[in-house]
Formats: C-alpha cells, sequence, structure tokens
C-alpha cells in the first residue's frame, strides 16, 4: 500500500541532517540504506539552519540523522543537545500511523 507522508527535519549549525529508508543489515555500514532525496529546502541564506523536507511514500523502516529536530505528521522527535553529535532515531511508517522504534536493533527486528 503507497502512503504520502512529509517528514520535516531541522537544520542546525554544522549538522547534515539526513533521511534514509532502512533495507536490512549491512556487513560494513551495520545498516543497508537508500538515502532519499530532499523535496524542499527552507534555509536560512548561508544554509546553516532550516528546515529540510522528506516525502514518504512507501510503509517501511527510516532512519533520521543529524537533526536538531524532526516531525511527521502528529509525531515529533528531538535529537538536540540531550544526544550526541550525530545522533540517530528511527521510525516505523504504515499505512495506519507512524511510530517511534527505541534504536537501530529495533528498526532491523522491524524489518
Amino acid at each position: 500500500m503507497t502512503t504520502s507522508q512529509t517528514l520535516t527535519v531541522d537544520k542546525g549549525f554544522e549538522a547534515r541532517p539526513y533521511v534514509a529508508r532502512v533495507l536490512g543489515a549491512d556487513a560494513r555500514y551495520g545498516i543497508r540504506r537508500e538515502f532519499l532525496h530532499a523535496v524542499r529546502r527552507d534555509l536560512s541564506r548561508s544554509g546553516a539552519t532550516g528546515t529540510i523536507e522528506y516525502l514518504i511514500t512507501e510503509p517501511g523502516i527510516y532512519e533520521i540523522g543529524n537533526s536538531r529536530g524532526w516531525s511527521i505528521g502528529d509525531l515529533q522527535g528531538y535529537n538536540g543537545s540531550r544526544q550526541r553529535s550525530g545522533a540517530r532515531e528511527y521510525i516505523q511508517v504504515r499505512s495506519d500511523g507512524t511510530t517511534l522504534l527505541d534504536d537501530a536493533a529495533a528498526a532491523l527486528k522491524a524489518l
């Protein structure tokens, strides 16, 4: 079943946020990913801060990395100062809603 939701990611100084669909385990990188392309960028003049939007068109497990925060529908996450730089969060997108997963192990288990 196809779904279409916008995932908005907050970009902070020095961060390079990304969104990737988790495809499975990978011997070299731990997780095999397919990186999504942004559909809209609303950044400051310098490009250092702002928001970046990604379109989620298929149900699945997604990794959100290096963001200050993010939102999809009513679900929000915050990677700010409470987590180390380069923190990653995982969500499961289904036709009936989106849930936050605990960690990479939970993301791989949910596949």
